[in-house]
């Protein structure tokens, strides 16, 4: 009987922590997606498109309207280049005083400047927002809080 005990505590301890390395292995490997809303406010810039992205500018949206974005204070430019077929995450630097969204201005080699709204609602700066930039259009997923 004993021995019978043994062997099911064990199974179990060995059950347990193959399921615990299965869950750091999923963590891991999809962390941006499982983790990304409780962290830093990040955005991940996918480049579909023929041109580079060579200028990259986030910031605080002051007011939104049917005119367009009215840009506020807060702001970080990214030094970053994003090459056709590339991605690239950047960690803006941004402050927010109670609730807000949050802008994506970008510019390409072929000298045109694009301006997107990347998270429509936050209050925390928290979270992801994925953009796929192609030459026929640019679409937003967010995730932020």
């Amino acid at each position: 009987m004993i021995y019978r005990k043994n062997i099911t505590i064990m199974l179990l301890t060995v059950m347990a922590f193959v399921l615990l390395a299965l869950g750091a292995i999923t963590i891991f490997r999809g962390g941006a997606k499982f983790l990304g809303p409780f962290q830093s406010f990040s955005v991940k810039i996918i480049n579909q498109s023929k041109h580079d992205i060579v200028s990259i500018e986030t910031g605080i949206i002051e007011s939104a309207s049917a005119a367009g974005i009215v840009e506020g204070d807060s702001k970080d430019r990214s030094s970053k280049t994003v090459k056709s077929g590339e991605e690239v995450r950047i960690k803006p630097k941004l402050s927010l005083s109670g609730e807000g969204a949050v802008y994506l201005k970008f510019s390409n080699s072929g000298g045109e400047e694009y301006i997107k709204t990347v998270c429509s609602y936050t209050e925390s700066l928290s979270g992801f927002s994925e953009v796929t930039v192609r030459d026929d259009g640019i679409t937003v997923e967010e995730d932020c809080r």
